[in-house]
């Protein structure tokens, strides 16, 4: 699970994480709380599939799908963690 900030901005309490694709929303919060201590209100989740890239001999490949979660939580997030600089 890693820490995605993202182009547009969350709301104060939102963080986003990229995930494996194959965690469910009860085991993203699970994790989360066992792991960090989160007081969680709501996860959202949707799929995004891998980007098509091509190099000089015109070879193309596709990386691999993963899996965005949106988090609200209890506190205030410092909004450098939110953003792209």
């Amino acid at each position: 699970m890693q820490l995605m900030r993202s182009p547009k901005p969350y709301d104060d309490h939102t963080v986003g994480f990229r995930t494996n694709d194959m965690l469910s929303k009860p085991e993203i919060k699970q994790y989360l709380q066992k792991l960090y201590n989160m007081p969680i209100n709501q996860i959202g989740t949707f799929r995004k599939q891998g980007r098509f890239l091509r190099n000089d001999n015109r070879t193309m490949w596709r990386k691999k799908d993963w899996k965005k979660a949106i988090v609200r939580v209890d506190y205030e997030v410092d909004s450098e963690f939110q953003k792209i600089i």
